[in-house]
C-alpha cells in the first residue's frame, strides 16, 4: 500500500509519497493529475476562512480524480492540529503530514457534500 499526502493550490500541487516503510518522496505538479494506479490520498480541504474558491477548486480536484484512487480523503485543516499548529508551515511539511497521518487512518475528514448541495 502507499499513502499519498497533498497540498493543493491555484498553480501547483505538492506530494508526498509515503510507503509501507516510511520512506518518502515529495514533489511539485504544476497541474493536479492522477494515475489509475491503487492509492489512499488526503488533501487539506480550506473552510471558513479559505474562502469559497478554495472550497471549488477542492472539490474540482475530488471530482477529476475520485475515479482513479481507492479514497479520497478531504481533511478538515481547523481539527487536524499537526497542520494547524506546525511551526514549520510549508507545502512539503503539510503533504509529509497529511501522508503519514493518512497511512494510520487519523485525518479528521470533511464529509463531501453531493455536486447540487456545492
Amino acid at each position: 500500500m502507499r499513502y499519498i499526502g497533498g497540498d493543493l493550490h491555484k498553480t501547483n500541487f505538492v506530494v508526498c509519497f509515503l510507503s509501507e516503510d516510511d520512506n518518502y518522496k515529495l514533489e511539485t505538479f504544476p497541474h493536479p493529475t492522477s494515475r489509475n494506479q491503487p492509492f489512499h490520498i488526503g488533501v487539506e480541504q480550506r473552510r471558513c476562512g479559505g474562502g469559497r474558491s478554495d472550497a471549488r477548486r477542492t472539490y474540482y480536484f475530488y471530482d477529476q480524480i475520485k475515479t482513479y484512487v481507492g479514497r479520497i480523503v478531504l481533511v478538515d485543516t481547523y481539527r487536524f492540529v499537526i497542520i494547524a499548529s506546525s511551526k514549520k508551515k510549508t507545502d512539503k511539511a503539510d503533504a509529509q503530514g497529511l501522508a503519514r497521518f493518512l497511512k494510520l487512518d487519523h485525518l479528521p475528514e470533511v464529509p463531501v457534500p453531493s455536486k447540487k448541495v456545492r
